[in-house]
């Protein structure tokens, strides 16, 4: 079960045992918690990574929080079930945090809500956790076009606790040329079979792309990687291979990985793991249907599971050769569109919605997937966070808010109230 640390802070005034007092509040949060109430003095002995609310019981304690303040984990978060005025001293509490520019955050609900309110922390604060340490694999320099997505790797690390790793694009071709047509044949075999159908592509073409596969997961495994991104484009001229069903596999792995060496969408992916345990496709936009309030994302690489194992082999768009993934996702789908930008990765876009049957356009990359979106689809034409952006399985738009918002990055969305609508 997961555990539930209380700081508690009591009044020397309050009678009888906290226990009993806040019984009600306390079973609660037991039947979601193993839960452990912890006195200040031994704050210091609560493990790391586990999440530490403050739980305050009474009144006449507020002079005890300013105390002990640089003890206590930040945000505050302020626990309290209102029982012997110990609403009121939250309130006098978080308007001191407020005065002092101190984040603190009111956990007050006279129903089972606050276990709602209470999980999400819990997700957010343990993706947070996991985060740090992660190492995401940069495979050559990102693409030239790529003119609004760089990241500032130590900027980066301050704030999420990751890490970059460059690694040159030569590193992965010498792996590549290691890779025996036998080692990969039964995985190419097993791609074709399960396709849909097999267009344009040859055997050969998805052979070479699955040795890419290869070579990338002996990269992953061999520096420890927890996410990847390769500069396809420079792969497919010095190899003649996409890596798009390479890629697609990585995800399907739980290896978060996508083209071009975008700085900021693999870490948005991984992030998005972290919190909801989803792999997300990445796509460009390739249509803004303003009329359907809806955008569509394009792709040539979508991991299989993503779509269900519903797919084509195809080649690849852009150059026409080598190999790509033509994932069919159908309409009435929840889903949550994201992304993260900004140098230090401080900023954020996202948005629930719902995909959308539309027409196949043989102009765009093979993985096309249009979704209604539950804010206006002008954020896409006045405030875009890139182009690349990010779709998630199912409806975790409050939860990827809270995500970003306990990180101090700042939401770019549009909003229909802005817009008078």
């Amino acid at each position: 079960m997961r555990k539930l640390y209380l700081i508690t802070f009591a009044s020397e005034k309050q009678r009888g045992s906290i226990s009993d007092r806040h019984k009600e509040l306390l079973d609660l949060l037991k039947t979601q918690y193993e839960v452990n109430l912890v006195n200040i003095r031994n704050v210091d002995q609560i493990p790391k990574d586990e999440l530490k609310l403050i739980f305050i019981t009474s009144r006449y304690i507020e002079q005890q929080i300013v105390n002990h303040y640089e003890s206590l984990p930040h945000p505050l978060l302020l626990l309290t079930d209102g029982y012997n005025n110990s609403l009121a001293a939250v309130m006098e509490i978080k308007a001191w945090a407020n005065s002092q520019s101190i984040k603190a955050k009111l956990l007050y609900s006279e129903d089972e809500s606050i276990i709602n309110r209470i999980d999400t922390i819990y997700k957010v604060h343990s993706a947070l956790c996991r985060l740090r340490g992660r190492k995401i694999g940069v495979v050559g320099t990102p693409c030239p076009w790529l003119i609004s997505s760089s990241v500032n790797y130590l900027l980066a690390q301050r704030r999420w606790g990751i890490e970059y790793v460059d690694l040159p694009v030569e590193e992965v071709l010498a792996e590549y040329a290691n890779v025996t047509d036998d080692e990969v044949g039964e995985m190419a075999a097993e791609i074709a079979g399960n396709a849909r159908t097999c267009i344009e592509a040859t055997p050969d073409d998805l052979l070479n792309d699955m040795r890419a596969y290869k070579a990338l997961r002996r990269l992953v495994d061999k520096h420890r990687l927890d996410a990847l991104t390769i500069n396809n484009n420079k792969f497919i001229e010095e190899a003649g291979t996409s890596t798009c069903v390479a890629l697609s596999r990585l995800n399907d792995d739980g290896i978060p990985a996508c083209g071009e060496s975008d700085l900021q969408s693999i870490f948005t992916a991984l992030a998005m793991k972290e919190l909801t345990g989803e792999i997300p496709f990445m796509g460009n936009v390739s249509a803004i249907d303003t009329r359907a309030n809806a955008i569509v994302l394009s792709y040539c690489s979508v991991g299989t599971k993503f779509v269900d194992g519903n797919y084509s082999i195809r080649s690849h768009y852009e150059s026409g050769e080598s190999v790509a993934v033509e994932g069919y996702m159908p309409d009435g789908n929840k889903v949550t569109m994201v992304k993260c930008g900004g140098e230090s990765l401080d900023e954020y876009f996202a948005a629930s919605g719902i995909t959308i049957a539309h027409e196949h356009k043989e102009r765009c990359c093979r993985t096309q997937i249009k979704v209604g979106l539950d804010t206006p689809v002008s954020y896409f034409t006045d405030s875009p966070v890139g182009n690349h952006h990010l779709l998630v399985r199912g409806d975790y738009e409050e939860l990827v808010n809270a995500f970003f918002e306990s990180a101090s990055c700042k939401m770019i969305n549009e909003s229909w109230q802005r817009l008078g609508l």
